[in-house]
């Protein structure tokens, strides 16, 4: 009797993870004439994703590290960045993670989020996770809301039958293995959310529904602080911490930025 044939990892790793899986998370939140509002993003969690490569790859197969770390203060509240790699038969990804915390806590908790965030993000480029961006936003409202992420609906999928269909036949990862460090004389790949790839040039312009989200970010930093210059100023300030031209991002750049905006907001 022939023996059965072995599915494809990556055909295993790339297929969508289970809503009752997922998490929302609070990109942006704020308070608008004594009402608080927060926007929730879809996320998979760490153990999602880990348990997915244990299934797609064995635990011998795939590794995770943080290769740099930075913290810094912006006003009152404290921000680690983590650049981390995910390694998974023999390709690797690089990806940063952040978060903050007021300065008076310890930052042993939030430098294991950022790292967590990391990790979420290096696997995403490899399509791992990926459809949580089909999903759209979340918008709650009341008291503590940015506390109280919305719950997802059994059976609830994100994006169109025909991309969840791609993933789940391994459609959105090449046709043959990554390229690893081993075969590309030891150059990173994507080390930063700034360089260009093959499919994102670093010449390409952000998308008009990429700046009006920064636009909304920005307008929810400078009523949850309450200057306009001074949220201002820190933007730019994270911006340049980043290495970011804000005349110049392309679209991955302008992407990581409001993430980070985001972040800082949910923060506050």
């Amino acid at each position: 009797m022939p023996s059965e044939e072995k599915k494809n990892p990556w055909a295993i790793a790339t297929a969508p993870i289970e809503s009752k899986y997922l998490e929302w998370i609070c990109i942006a939140s704020g308070n608008k004439d004594g009402n608080e509002w927060a926007k929730w993003a879809a996320y998979p969690p760490n153990d999602a994703i880990r348990k997915r490569l244990d299934e797609a790859f064995g635990p011998s197969q795939w590794s995770f590290g943080v290769v740099g770390h930075e913290i810094t203060d912006v006003g009152d509240t404290r921000v680690v960045t983590v650049q981390g790699r995910l390694v998974i038969d023999g390709a690797h990804r690089e990806q940063f993670g952040a978060d903050s915390v007021g300065k008076k806590r310890g930052d042993t908790d939030f430098y294991k989020s950022a790292a967590s965030r990391s990790f979420v993000k290096c696997a995403q480029m490899f399509g791992i996770g990926a459809e949580c961006r089909d999903y759209p936003f979340k918008h709650t409202n009341g008291k503590g809301c940015k506390y109280n992420p919305p719950r997802f609906k059994p059976g609830q999928k994100g994006g169109s039958s025909s991309s969840n269909q791609q993933r789940s036949q391994g459609q959105n990862t090449p046709s043959s293995k990554p390229t690893s460090s081993a075969n590309s004389g030891g150059a990173r790949q994507n080390s930063s959310p700034g360089q260009g790839s093959a499919g994102n040039p670093a010449g390409d312009k952000p998308s008009a529904e990429q700046w009006a989200r920064f636009r909304e970010l920005r307008q929810s930093f400078v009523d949850a602080i309450g200057n306009e210059k001074k949220a201002d100023e820190e933007i730019k300030a994270l911006s340049t911490r980043l290495r970011y031209a804000s005349d110049s991002m392309n679209p991955k750049q302008l992407d990581h930025l409001n993430d980070e905006l985001g972040k800082l907001i949910s923060s506050l």
